[in-house]
């Protein structure tokens, strides 16, 4: 998967096609979690804070 080769912290999914509705969002997120654990389904009007990891 793109995201393990780019090294992410997380991965956010979405603009799903319009024949899926929010009922198929679970298994979405366990076919995508099968290859990448830190995964979140994105929420119209929601805001999300996206840049690089803080050093610790």
């Amino acid at each position: 998967m793109i995201a393990n080769q780019a090294k992410v912290g997380s991965l956010l999914i979405g603009h799903f096609s319009a024949r899926y509705n929010e009922e198929d969002y679970p298994q979405f997120l366990n076919e995508v979690q099968s290859e990448f654990q830190n995964v979140e389904i994105s929420e119209e009007q929601k805001t999300y804070q996206i840049g690089q990891k803080k050093s610790p």
